[in-house]
């Protein structure tokens, strides 16, 4: 019975957001001088140009140092939230006449329009925040979460 005395059940694996997990991935073969090297270039730059990584190296809340250590031993992406653009269709006097439009990405040319019906399972209703504010900043505004 003495083989189990150390034996402890696996660690939950950490939770990351996907450009965590895309700047472990690059730097994970030698991480601990890559991190010093992030956290140094951090500390150089005005708070005001701080991009998402650096936002989330600089957030306590996210334990930083060891959720990176921790990624070693494995890791999930969290999932983004997703939403559908829905637009009301207006009349020419301005009035809300019942009828939806949805913000559609066609899928062989990525191009990206409005239709009040779409019957293709290829194409793309479902965007991240982020996808839909690099269309246009105003559609968030339009944003239903998709629960799933």
């Amino acid at each position: 019975m003495d083989t189990f005395k150390d034996w402890q059940p696996p660690k939950e694996l950490v939770v990351v957001p996907q450009f965590v997990a895309d700047w472990y991935e690059i730097n994970k073969f030698d991480l601990e001088v890559n991190i010093r090297i992030r956290i140094a270039d951090i500390h150089t730059k005005d708070r005001s140009i701080y991009s998402e990584l650096d936002k989330w190296f600089m957030n306590e809340m996210n334990i930083p140092l060891e959720t990176l250590i921790r990624m070693r031993d494995g890791y999930t992406i969290e999932k983004e939230q997703l939403y559908r653009v829905i637009f009301p269709k207006t009349t020419i006097d301005g009035t809300d006449d019942g009828a939806k439009y949805m913000l559609i990405q066609f899928k062989p040319s990525g191009r990206i329009f409005t239709s009040h019906a779409y019957n293709s399972l290829d194409d793309k209703v479902d965007f991240t925040e982020k996808e839909i504010r690099a269309i246009d900043e105003r559609y968030m505004s339009f944003a239903v979460e998709v629960v799933k």
